[in-house]
């Protein structure tokens, strides 16, 4: 059975893509810690404090009974608003020239015409794709 340190090496590998790996770094300034000492927890030389459990669960959207005795499922299963907050949650702990940050800037700066224009040119694009 693997270890609290494992299951949190495994969740960062987990996390990130093939093309944008969730790093030592990325992991660590998301919770408040340093990537070395990410590392040494990876590494099984240090153990997660409890403030360290708490944000990994509550920035990740992880099972907190997962992560420390490896039971259940990693994630917990959120509803619309909860998820939704999870999503930006995510893009604000990405880096702050990256691609999402500056997506959802945009969107942050919209007009409420501009929000009806989009969603108009959602539902044409939409309605085209079920016409294929």
């Amino acid at each position: 059975m693997s270890t609290v340190n494992e299951r949190i090496k495994e969740l960062r590998k987990r996390l990130g893509t093939e093309k944008n790996r969730m790093t030592l770094e990325k992991f660590g300034a998301a919770i408040g810690i340093s990537a070395q000492a990410v590392s040494g927890i990876e590494r099984g030389e240090n153990n997660p404090s409890e403030q360290t459990i708490k944000m990994i669960c509550r920035v990740f959207n992880v099972s907190e009974e997962w992560l420390r005795d490896g039971i259940g499922e990693p994630f917990v299963k959120l509803d619309r608003e909860e998820e939704l907050m999870a999503a930006l949650g995510k893009v604000m702990a990405s880096e702050p020239d990256s691609f999402r940050r500056r997506w959802m800037a945009v969107f942050a700066q919209l007009t409420e015409a501009e929000w009806d224009t989009l969603e108009s040119i959602f539902f044409r694009l939409f309605d085209a794709k079920k016409e294929d």
